[in-house]
């Protein structure tokens, strides 16, 4: 059986560029489709079921199509699965890429400009883009420290945190309060809006530079536009932003794409994206005060709004339309 019949049987009319977005957004795909390591630590473990359960979801008839197939034609599936989770996250990196150099190259200050076609002038060495991958505990501004980062001298390792400013609204943040606008940078809402809905609605996001940072307000222009049916969103089925789809976004997409690295890896200059991917999402999920889950609630709230504006005032009202039938009906009752 040739490889692509293998496929259109288990997945009909799914391309596997398609299939690498839906296990890069469930928790790592590359965990799902490999065999279980039961020596792992009981997260990692939690996470490969909680993804392998997100995909049955999405594809129902995969797991009974992965236990009847024989072992040549399960790794061939698997060495499939593999070659299509490349391809997209090259897409990807590529989209994002470009993108990132159209959306900075409009500032003045962005000097020298960045070649949208490479990132080999881009990393630290680059005043514009050591700003936005700087963590927020170091003063940029201060020259002596700039330079120890890009020394990478003692105290002053670039990889020691994940609260990077490219992931702050105008990429500045509180060393004191990290909390304070992490994860509503618009950079990183417009890679979001590219991968998932399309390039040219990543257009239709403001730049949140002297935006109002303490209360965040939406970065979505209003305006007339309408994504694609046909985008990665519609496609995943994907109704509501998740911390995978945001954790994929700022951990393979942006901040690699505002490094120098001449292709992809999992580690590069001591940064670990599979940790920075991970953090983010444990973000979201471990929270073990009221206020940390509140706070969670809170900023997929505001996502929602950013990614699908249409959406959240559509559920809003369905939401306040129920109330009000359920609460005449019992005034009758």
């Amino acid at each position: 059986m040739k490889l692509i019949d293998v496929m259109s049987l288990l997945i009909p009319q799914m391309r596997m560029r398609r299939m690498k977005r839906i296990l890069l957004c469930w928790h790592k795909g590359e965990l799902v489709i490999t065999s279980m390591n039961l020596f792992k630590q009981p997260t990692s473990h939690d996470r490969t079921y909680g993804a392998w359960k997100e995909l049955i979801k999405l594809i129902p008839s995969i797991k009974t199509s992965i236990v009847n197939l024989d072992p040549h034609a399960l790794g061939t599936y698997y060495s499939m699965l593999m070659k299509g989770a490349s391809d997209a996250r090259s897409d990807d990196i590529r989209n994002i890429k470009i993108g990132v150099a159209s959306w900075l190259n409009k500032y003045p200050s962005t000097r020298p400009p960045l070649n949208p076609e490479d990132r080999l002038s881009r990393g630290f060495q680059h005043d514009t883009i050591g700003r936005l991958l700087c963590p927020v505990e170091f003063d940029w501004n201060n020259m002596e420290v700039r330079a120890k980062l890009r020394a990478c001298e003692d105290g002053f390792d670039p990889s020691s945190s994940f609260f990077i400013r490219c992931l702050y609204p105008s990429n500045t943040a509180d060393p004191n309060d990290v909390e304070n606008g992490f994860l509503r940078g618009s950079l990183l809402v417009k890679t979001f809006s590219t991968i998932f809905t399309s390039p040219s609605s990543a257009q239709h996001i403001k730049d949140d530079h002297n935006d109002d940072t303490e209360n965040f307000p939406s970065l979505t222009r209003h305006t007339l536009f309408k994504s694609p049916k046909s985008n990665i969103a519609t496609k995943l089925q994907l109704e509501n932003v998740t911390p995978c789809a945001i954790a994929y976004s700022a951990d393979l997409q942006l901040h690699f794409s505002l490094t120098d690295a001449p292709s992809w890896k999992a580690t590069y200059n001591s940064f670990s994206y599979e940790d920075f991917y991970n953090f983010v999402i444990d973000y979201f999920e471990d929270t073990p005060t009221v206020v940390a889950k509140d706070n969670s609630h809170a900023l997929l709230k505001w996502w929602n709004k950013q990614i699908f504006p249409g959406r959240s005032k559509a559920n809003k009202n369905t939401h306040s339309s129920r109330c009000r039938l359920e609460e005449q009906r019992a005034a009758r009752a």
